[in-house]
């Protein structure tokens, strides 16, 4: 048989009738011969049996792309909410971080060269940065001024040996002063006040009420309304215009008459001319009238007036002193009198 030619006639195939096929399937059992069967020889070709055909090798298949596929979606949100929680929660971190460094400032103590720096410079020197803050512990004492440019906190108190010049104070708590050298002293508010000594005038613009005692060299009020007892240990001396007086025909010819004190007291001096009459002797005109018609006591004063028929006349504006009776020629006498409303 030429080579290359198929082998069509079963004479020339390899397979003899007692030719054993073994299968292909590996996990099949070996085929065992048949009973009492001779295997016969079988002559071998010399020509050499070509091999089969070598089996591509098996690419191996990437699984990756069919995790993704079939990862759950809601694993996938639940990791992206996590980083980004993460995120927020670390950038809220690094910001506090950053403005708790920035508001409280670190203290820092003043070095010795530093010291030295200040004492021997004369010119400004400025010693840290604005957020440090500088403790001095030692006492310390400035020579010069002292300029605060922003508030000043004081934990303890405050003792000043000179003089305080403050445009404006507020005091919110209690506040004891030695003593206060003020040129105007506004008090919104109820004052309780232990001592007060006033050198120059007060005034009071509205109602005023002292529970003790009220001590003053001259008081001067316009009006005073007393609701219990008046109590005077010394004399009362009455002030004020002297009142004006008119002559009456009493008086008689060449008689006089004259007026001193005031609309609250006073004393009338007559002298009687010759020939008086019956009638008024003179009558006093109030400076001030009063509101209601005041009441007037009149006294004689003298032996002349003492048996004289007297009487008195009166009104808001004046009142007059009279006798019913003739006086005596060429007396002098007078009246006291007293006017209250």
């Amino acid at each position: 048989m030429e080579q290359g030619e198929p082998a069509e006639n079963n004479d020339n195939s390899l397979e003899g009738s007692s030719t054993v096929v073994e299968s292909n399937d590996n996990n099949a059992a070996p085929a065992s011969p048949p009973e009492n069967t001779t295997v016969e020889p079988v002559a071998l070709q010399t020509e050499p049996i070509a091999s089969p055909a070598a089996t591509p090798p098996v690419t191996p298949k990437h699984h990756l792309p069919d995790f993704f596929r079939h990862l759950n979606i809601f694993l996938l949100s639940f990791i992206l909410i996590f980083i980004i929680a993460v995120v927020v929660v670390i950038v809220a971190i690094t910001k506090s971080h950053t403005s708790s460094s920035t508001s409280t400032p670190s203290a820092s103590a003043l070095t010795q060269s530093q010291l030295e720096k200040i004492a021997n410079n004369s010119n400004t020197t400025s010693v840290g940065s604005a957020n440090q803050v500088l403790n001095i512990s030692a006492s310390t004492i400035f020579s010069g001024q002292v300029l605060v440019r922003q508030d000043l906190d004081v934990a303890g108190s405050i003792k000043i040996g000179g003089s305080l010049e403050i445009p404006s104070i507020s005091v919110l708590g209690i506040g004891t002063f030695g003593s206060i050298q003020a040129g105007k002293l506004t008090v919104s508010g109820d004052s309780t006040l232990q001592g007060v000594s006033i050198a120059q005038a007060l005034t009071v613009a509205g109602a005023t009420t002292f529970s003790g005692a009220v001590s003053a060299d001259q008081l001067t009020v316009q009006s005073l309304l007393l609701n219990g007892d008046i109590v005077i240990n010394h004399h009362i001396d009455t002030g004020g215009l002297t009142p004006a007086r008119t002559d009456g025909n009493a008086l008689g010819n060449g008689g006089t008459v004259s007026v001193n004190g005031s609309d609250t007291a006073g004393m009338i001096t007559i002298g009687t001319g010759s020939s008086p009459t019956s009638g008024c002797f003179a009558t006093v005109t109030f400076g001030k009238a009063f509101n209601n018609v005041p009441d007037v006591v009149v006294t004689p004063v003298g032996a002349a007036a003492s048996g004289m028929a007297y009487y008195i006349t009166r009104s808001t504006t004046d009142f007059s002193v009279c006798t019913s009776s003739t006086p005596p020629a060429g007396q002098s006498f007078g009246f006291d009198y007293i006017a209250i409303d």
